[in-house]
């Protein structure tokens, strides 16, 4: 399912959203954003926020896009992420990029190219890690404050 309305969208796919906040954390940011500053947050193109129900059970899967940003998809079934991309693609939606798993975002651009002709290519790959234990650094001493001069040789490297 498929619909501009943040309110709809968080009704019925918000416990599945939050249920996986780290791995969710784009998708609830961006719901958040628009649900608080409203549709125009992102631009002039009006957001698209999806869930997948399969055979009329929980969702289990969930989408969003904010042009020019790219489609974000959670894990999904392969075919579900092509299904997306096929009707995004028959609705004339500008589509630049999808960030997601690899299998799911891998569907959806080879079916984006197949129902577009525009071509598909890996741009950026991410992980996210999990702290499995915090350890305090060893330091000879007690900490001290920083002071302006160690902020600036400290905070901000140029690039």
């Amino acid at each position: 399912m498929l619909s501009p309305d943040v309110a709809r969208y968080l009704a019925i796919a918000g416990e599945f959203v939050r249920s996986r906040p780290a791995e969710h954390s784009v998708l609830l940011t961006v719901a958040e954003a628009i649900r608080a500053g409203g549709p125009a947050t992102f631009g002039d193109v009006q957001p698209l926020f999806g869930w997948y129900v399969r055979d009329g059970g929980a969702v289990t899967a969930a989408c969003v896009h904010t042009p020019p940003y790219p489609v974000a998809l959670t894990a999904m079934p392969d075919p579900a992420a092509a299904a997306l991309a096929s009707t995004l693609a028959g609705t004339g939606r500008a589509v630049a990029a999808v960030g997601g798993p690899p299998g799911p975002a891998q569907a959806f651009a080879a079916e984006w190219q197949q129902q577009t002709g525009q071509p598909a290519r890996v741009g950026r790959r991410e992980r996210l890690y999990r702290l499995g234990e915090l350890v305090p650094p060893a330091r000879p001493g007690p900490g001290r404050p920083g002071s302006p001069r160690a902020r600036t040789s400290h905070c901000c490297w140029p690039g």
